[in-house]
C-alpha cells in the first residue's frame, strides 16, 4: 500500500513535473514561491540583530558571544541567513542528503541578498565553497556548497574558485564530536592546491551551517597561510554547539 507521501510524490511527478516540493511539509511549490512553501517560511527563524558581528552567533543576555569567548577566530567577520531550527534543519538536510541541489542554489540566492547588504561586501575579491572529500562526493553526487556559492557569485558578482580548496580523506564526521574535538578534527583537514588566486586577496568562505566555527576557522588559517589578506564567511544557518 502506498503511503500518503508516496502518492503525493507520484502526483507531483506526473502532473507538476517542473514544480519542486517543499522540503519541510512536502507540499507542491507552485511558481513564484521560495525554497519552502509560504506556511513553512513563517516558521523559519531569521538570524537576529543581536548577534556577534564576527561569527554571527546569537549573543547571550550579557552581550557575550558563546563562540568567540571560547576561541580566537582567524576570519574577520561573517553572516548567516537563518538560525538552525527544526525548519531550516529540514531544508539543509534535503539539499545535502535528498538529492536536491536546486534547493541549495535557491538558499544561496537568499543568502546572497543578505550578503550584498553587509558593510564588507565591497572588500571581497573571490569566494571558495567548503569542499567535501571524494568519498562523500561519490555518494552524494555533488557538493551542496558549490551550488550555494554559484548563486552568490551570480547575484553578488563574485569570482568563485571551486577547485583550489581540497578536503583531505579520512576526516571524522563532525556531527557526534564535541566542540574541542571538532577543532582538532579540522585542524589539518584542508589544503590549497593553487595559492595564486588568493595571494593578497580578501576571500569569502561559503558553507551551509556554522556550528562551532571549527571548519571556517581551519579553512581561514589555510587561506591566510597561502597569502590571503582577509577572510570572511557566509553560511545558510547558524547553530551554537
Amino acid at each position: 500500500m502506498k503511503t500518503g507521501l508516496n502518492l503525493r510524490k507520484i502526483l507531483h511527478d506526473t502532473v507538476f513535473p517542473e514544480n519542486p516540493i517543499c522540503p519541510v511539509c512536502k507540499r507542491i511549490l507552485f511558481f513564484g514561491q521560495d525554497v519552502v512553501c509560504k506556511n513553512c517560511k513563517k516558521e523559519l527563524t531569521t538570524v537576529r540583530f543581536d548577534v556577534c558581528e564576527k561569527c554571527s552567533a546569537p549573543l547571550d543576555e550579557l552581550g557575550n558571544c558563546p563562540r568567540c569567548t571560547q576561541h580566537e577566530f582567524s576570519f574577520q567577520a561573517g553572516i548567516c541567513l537563518w538560525e538552525y531550527d527544526e525548519t531550516s534543519k529540514q531544508i539543509i538536510y534535503d539539499f545535502k542528503y535528498g538529492n536536491n541541489p536546486d534547493a541549495a542554489k535557491a538558499c544561496g540566492y537568499l543568502l546572497a541578498e543578505k550578503l550584498c547588504t553587509t558593510t564588507w561586501i565591497g572588500e571581497i575579491d573571490a569566494a571558495v565553497p567548503v569542499p567535501i572529500n571524494n568519498e562523500t562526493r561519490n555518494t552524494r553526487g555533488y557538493n551542496q556548497t558549490q551550488y550555494i556559492a554559484d548563486a552568490i557569485g551570480e547575484i553578488c558578482d563574485i569570482i568563485i574558485y571551486n577547485q583550489i580548496l581540497v578536503k583531505k580523506e579520512g576526516m571524522k564526521d563532525q556531527t557526534a564530536l564535541s566542540s574541542e574535538e571538532r577543532f582538532q578534527n579540522t585542524k589539518n583537514a584542508f589544503f590549497i592546491n593553487d595559492a595564486t588566486p588568493v595571494i593578497g586577496k580578501s576571500i569569502l568562505i561559503i558553507d551551509d551551517v556554522i556550528t562551532t566555527g571549527a571548519t571556517i576557522h581551519s579553512i581561514s588559517n589555510v587561506l591566510i597561510d597561502a597569502g590571503a589578506n582577509k577572510v570572511y564567511f557566509a553560511a545558510i544557518a547558524s547553530a551554537v554547539h
